[in-house]
């Protein structure tokens, strides 16, 4: 079970980073409303 933990954890992180980059343009058009009302 531990040899099959660390690799799931690995390939968790992997797919992370790839996601994370899709996931800030959702964060920012979340932001530009945020932007508009602090102007």
């Amino acid at each position: 079970m531990w040899y099959g933990n660390p690799p799931a954890q690995q390939q968790l992180q992997l797919p992370l980073p790839q996601p994370a980059q899709p996931t800030p343009p959702p964060a920012v058009a979340t932001s530009g409303p945020s932007l508009e009302d602090l102007v």
